[in-house]
């Protein structure tokens, strides 16, 4: 997950570099406005779920498999929905930036 996620911040501001080094205009797009605010998101539902385990964990220990049951469910699909965003906004540059260079070899 954290290589996804720094290799993907890495590529694009690599991308952005070179492209705005050149004078093109390289802004954020929809799926990278999309992946930062599932990333914000996400960010907050593991820092709730971590705060609640540990109170769940030492006031009512009966129900805490019940709360990691459904809680841990919903963390980890909005880490899976996250990732793919992530993945789905890197592409999205890769392919604008494919195309720019492929427009400025001409």
């Amino acid at each position: 997950m954290v290589v996804v996620i720094l290799g993907r911040e890495l590529l694009v501001t690599s991308i952005r570099g070179l492209a705005e080094k050149s004078g093109i205009a390289f802004g954020a797009d929809q799926w990278g406005k999309i992946k930062m605010v599932l990333q914000s998101i996400t960010i907050l539902v593991i820092i709730t779920y971590v705060y609640f385990h540990e109170i769940f964990r030492q006031h009512f220990p009966d129900v805490l498999s019940s709360y990691d049951r459904w809680a841990g469910t919903f963390r980890d699909g909005m880490i899976w929905v996250m990732l793919v965003a992530t993945v789905a906004s890197a592409w999205g540059y890769l392919r604008r930036s494919t195309g720019l260079m492929q427009s400025d070899d001409r």
